[in-house]
């Protein structure tokens, strides 16, 4: 059966105007949110980069502006509020308690459009840009001169993805009314998979795939604790969207429950990131200094010559002739500074003896430093014999 044209009315009724108004209220949270802090973001990089011309002033705070993970981050939070902006326009559709066609519904298909690929393609970027990091040990040039092409590209594509579906059927009902929102209508449903969803599942998979072998070979080495949740967090919010949509383009009659639970956890997608952006990344904050124990404690084992890394405290038993060693090891938020690892070795006899407690810190000056303090508590290996 062919696909109906869209009406260009749509009532809806009072308890799914009452679930739309809560999405109405996560789109808000997702459009301001990012906004507020990508706008706070530019305002001190361009505040502090006056700063940092001087050469008597410390590069501790300003350097982290120089992050190419700092430029994909912005493209996520306009990303974001694009996407916000086009959930929260679904104010309208509650106050007035139907759906329309005209301009307005237009450009709120087209906002969920722009704001749905330009959310997967910046997550994408900090996935690639983490396996790249961690997995091959590449060091990012300084200069941000490849993230700004990168994201450059990205947005020069969306734009084109978008500019394609509207130019050769904008004047044939293109975007119209989708159910309780505006969208591609469904006279377009190769346009829906080759101009949108196919692109947000090509991420979602690539994040999978990448990240994979990243967790394979970190394993047994380094435990982040601060590690990059961004595609989780895509992939739980894009997941029951996906699913219902898919049930709909199949022709399965989808409960409106259903619509609103993943239209909501879909709009909230701005406001999570946010949130994790805030609490796990503090030092590419601008005025804030970092604290100096934020660090993460690694547990190391050493048997038979060979050194393991514990994610429990070890305890040493008469079994084994073990050292413990405990590391503490800066997060890698950053462009390639995986700190380097030191491994303490213990003296031929006295294997088990020493702990090592060693701190990397950063200087002002961007260098490297290890400071190590040791302490013997005795032989423990010793008296457990």
């Amino acid at each position: 059966m062919a696909p109906q044209p869209p009406a260009l009315v749509a009532t809806i009724p009072v308890e799914e105007r009452i679930g739309l108004a809560f999405i109405v209220e996560a789109a808000a949270l997702s459009t301001f949110a990012p906004l507020a802090l990508m706008i706070y973001l530019i305002y001190s990089a361009a505040k502090e980069s006056l700063v940092s011309k001087d050469p008597l002033v410390p590069s501790s705070r300003t350097r982290y502006f120089r992050s190419h993970l700092h430029y994909y981050f912005i493209s996520l939070l306009f990303a974001d509020t694009i996407q916000g902006l086009g959930g929260f326009m679904d104010l309208k559709w509650v106050s007035q308690g139907n759906v329309t066609g005209g301009a307005f519904c237009t450009a709120q298909g087209a906002l969920k459009q722009v704001g749905d690929v330009g959310v997967a393609l910046s997550i994408l970027a900090i996935t690639v840009h983490t396996f790249l990091v961690l997995f091959f040990h590449w060091t990012p040039p300084e200069s941000p001169r490849m993230a700004i092409i990168v994201l450059t590209l990205d947005w020069l594509f969306i734009t084109l993805l978008v500019s394609i579906g509207y130019a050769l059927h904008g004047r044939h009902e293109y975007y119209g009314i989708t159910g309780l929102w505006c969208w591609i209508t469904a006279l377009y449903p190769v346009e829906r998979i080759a101009l949108e969803y196919f692109w947000l599942w090509a991420a979602a998979l690539l994040n999978v795939v990448l990240y994979i072998p990243l967790f394979l070979a970190l394993r047994g080495n380094i435990v982040v604790v601060h590690s990059d949740r961004y595609p989780l967090i895509y992939l739980i919010t894009i997941l029951p969207t996906s699913i219902t949509r898919f049930m709909s383009f199949a022709g399965h009659n989808v409960p409106y429950q259903a619509t609103v639970f993943c239209g909501l956890l879909f709009s909230c997608s701005g406001i999570f990131n946010v949130i994790l952006f805030t609490t796990t990344r503090p030092m590419l904050l601008p005025h804030t200094t970092p604290p100096p124990r934020e660090l993460t404690t690694m547990s190391f084992r050493r048997t038979a010559g060979a050194t393991t890394a514990l994610t429990e405290p070890f305890e040493p038993s008469a079994s084994t002739a073990t050292a413990r060693t405990g590391m503490n090891i800066a997060d890698p938020q950053e462009d390639g500074e995986l700190f380097p690892w030191h491994k303490s070795e213990s003296p031929p006899g006295q294997q088990g003896e020493d702990v090592e407690q060693i701190e990397l810190q950063r200087r002002p000056d961007d260098a490297d430093t290890a400071s190590i303090r040791s302490s013997k508590l005795g032989s423990i290996i010793g008296a457990a014999r």
